[in-house]
């Protein structure tokens, strides 16, 4: 059984914690950090929701200090200082939650970070870890290689906003990003297998350094996509990029052969979801791109030969 230890000086509503039990879940309230690893003794598993109302900087610190880091806590911010969320991924937290959060979301939340550890295997002498729709944690002096699927790098602002940085498929390299206030993280977007290795024992590799050099012009290219006056050639820009990265023939032209959602997109460009919609459709009425497949299946096709058609919004 899953325990959830809400830590806060407020009640959460009753409505939420009645949900949770139905759900299944052993829950508590605690006023205080004090006695929290006594509580987690008594369960094989425990998730630590604190409610950061009341928090600050110094209080995040603490509860870094105190906890166990191998026990997950999130933060539910409550209050108007989005500075916070930075901080508490920046302190450990695994996840955090809007003032006006749900049940669902709640439930969403823990079984995303409540997933098994990757599997580990070794092969060739190296260790290959199998991760699976999960943040992946890489420490800031580490280096790794994907062999199989598909990662999302992210950047979470302080209001809890993601952007897209980049995706990254099999030979692609990317280094750990310190524990700081830029809100960097990395994502399985599917099934993926990596090697992680220490940066002392890769950085004098040839090998490791081109592809480096080429993940730099890939992330260049993506920020040039960025500065482009008109959405429709930004949005075919960055099918461009990924189609040199993940392309493969169509009778159409070239697959983007990756499942990229309007939302992706959207976070990608800057816009919302419903302007994304928009401008696919009007790319797809003046003959620039294509779509094939349904649902999961879906895929994005740019023609091999587009028009000069610019579109303001």
């Amino acid at each position: 059984m899953t325990q959830i230890v809400f830590v806060s000086c407020v009640f959460p509503q009753f409505a939420l914690l009645e949900q949770l039990v139905k759900r299944g879940y052993l829950v508590t309230v605690a006023e205080s950090i004090d006695g929290i690893h006594r509580i987690g003794h008594m369960r094989s598993m425990v998730l630590i929701v604190i409610i950061a109302d009341t928090s600050s900087a110094l209080f995040l610190r603490t509860i870094q200090n105190t906890l166990n880091m191998s026990v997950p806590w999130l933060v539910w911010n409550r209050t108007s200082d989005s500075s916070l969320t930075l901080l508490a991924y920046a302190s450990g937290a695994s996840a955090v939650l809007p003032d006006n959060v749900t049940e669902l979301i709640l439930h969403t939340t823990i079984t995303s970070i409540m997933k098994p550890d990757p599997q580990v295997h070794r092969f060739g002498g190296l260790q290959h870890r199998h991760y699976q729709g999960t943040y992946i944690r890489l420490e800031a002096q580490a280096v790794l290689e994907v062999k199989k699927g598909i990662l999302v790098q992210k950047m979470v602002y302080g209001d809890g906003v993601e952007t897209l940085l980049g995706l990254y498929g099999p030979g692609q390299v990317l280094v750990g990003h310190p524990d700081d206030e830029c809100g960097v993280h990395l994502q399985a977007h599917t099934d993926v297998v990596v090697t992680v290795r220490d940066w002392q024992e890769v950085s004098g590799q040839i090998d490791i350094a081109n592809r480096l050099c080429e993940r730099i012009r890939t992330m260049e290219a993506w920020a040039s996509i960025q500065a482009r006056p008109y959405l429709d050639e930004r949005i075919l820009g960055l099918l461009g990029l990924l189609a040199e990265q993940f392309g493969v023939n169509h009778s159409l032209g070239t697959m983007v052969n990756v499942r990229l959602t309007h939302g992706l997109l959207a976070s990608a460009l800057g816009v919302t979801r419903s302007t994304i919609t928009r401008a696919l459709g009007n790319l797809r009425c003046s003959g620039r791109l294509e779509i094939v497949g349904k649902g999961n299946y879906e895929r994005f096709c740019v023609k091999n030969s587009v028009g000069n058609h610019r579109t303001v919004y």
